[in-house]
């Protein structure tokens, strides 16, 4: 798939597949004045999934401090 300009494709990803797909088109959509920072979505996704930093780092194939740099 290949998503363009102004569109963005959001999901939620769990046994073994995607669900929950969404594409938006946020070209007109109003910007947000106090955005939430994207480690702070990372954050809370994780405690939601009840998943380490260290685990999620292992599924992913990439070393724990890659991750704790990103968020």
């Amino acid at each position: 798939m290949t998503v363009r300009a102004n569109w963005r494709v959001t999901f939620r990803f769990g046994g073994g597949g995607a669900y929950d797909v969404d594409l938006e088109d946020y070209h007109n959509a109003m910007p947000m004045k106090n955005p939430v920072h994207p480690s702070a979505l990372a954050k809370a996704n994780l405690d939601e999934l009840n998943l380490s930093v260290a685990e999620t780092a292992k599924t992913m194939k990439i070393t724990r401090q890659q991750l704790h740099n990103v968020m």
